[in-house]
């Protein structure tokens, strides 16, 4: 689970950076729909990365079933909360609905890069070899 919470972390840091970079870009273009719409994407993932975070580490100290059942409600929790936000986009008009569906992903795809960049050349992960004295 350490593995998990540090590659969010990271993930997590990474798209703040690039919130970071979309917000010069606002100033820049303050009209951009697209600019808009990866703003609010990005920042619907990084919600739903996090309540994702902290639904996990919640299962890990119940037992499976009840694990199972609180992973499941929380990915329709989130499911809902995507839905939501696509939706209010949708009725502006001015954001740009491809570009916050295209951010929400932004996230996922983050960690799933950390996720493969961390494995060794034959999958595994990487094992601490120091032996201790």
């Amino acid at each position: 689970m350490r593995d998990f919470n540090s590659q969010l972390i990271k993930s997590l840091k990474i798209s703040g950076f690039l919130m970071a970079l979309l917000c010069v870009a606002l100033v820049m273009y303050p009209g951009d729909p697209v600019v808009w719409g990866l703003l609010i994407g990005i920042a619907t993932g990084m919600v739903s990365a996090f309540f994702m975070a902290n639904r996990a580490n919640k299962a890990v100290e119940m037992d499976v079933d009840q694990g199972k059942i609180q992973i499941m409600i929380g990915s329709i929790l989130r499911l809902i909360f995507i839905i939501i936000v696509l939706y209010f986009v949708f009725r502006t008009g001015w954001v740009s609905l491809l570009a916050t569906a295209g951010g929400i992903f932004v996230v996922h795809g983050v960690f799933i890069l950390l996720s493969v960049g961390s494995r060794g050349a034959n999958g595994e992960a990487p094992v601490n070899d120091k032996t201790q004295n």
